[in-house]
């Protein structure tokens, strides 16, 4: 690519690299990681005429959650909101036709990273409640009354 001087590089991230999402914390760590690591990219090969493109889908008909521990885990509402291979495919398509660094799939994800980054102080209190609401469906965190233990048949 650089010796020809043209080019594209297509780096699918997630909107899991823009926002946090629990409990992802290593996921959303790598895919932040790649978003930055492309912007480096982006700076660097602009002088050879390379471009970069970032993709952000969220979550995405895929053999990805076939794994037992999205299998075990409560139905989320976020679900209903999943995408399709192909609309990931054709906003990838326009992002390098258009040359456009960052691609949200489905674009509204764009809008919510926005709204985070712009109003923090208005939009952090909802997002820190609806972070904590899937951390206590994925552990299914004990009340207060159902934490007392049982040792040797005697209640603690």
């Amino acid at each position: 690519m650089i010796s020809r001087r043209s080019g594209s590089i297509v780096n699918m991230a997630s909107i899991a690299g823009r926002m946090t999402l629990t409990p992802n914390g290593t996921y959303s760590s790598s895919k932040h990681a790649m978003v930055t690591w492309s912007e480096v990219l982006k700076y660097e090969l602009a002088r050879f005429g390379i471009q970069v493109n970032v993709i952000c889908p969220g979550r995405v008909e895929t053999s990805f959650f076939d794994h037992e521990t999205f299998k075990t885990r409560a139905p989320r509402a976020e679900t209903k909101y999943t995408i399709t291979v192909e609309q990931v495919s054709k906003a990838t398509l326009q992002a390098i036709a258009r040359n456009r660094f960052m691609t949200y799939v489905p674009w509204t994800f764009g809008l919510m990273v926005w709204a985070i980054n712009t109003f923090p102080w208005l939009v952090k209190p909802i997002y820190n409640r609806l972070l904590q609401s899937r951390l206590n469906s994925y552990y299914q965190l004990p009340t207060p009354s159902s934490e007392k233990q049982e040792v040797n048949g005697i209640l603690s």
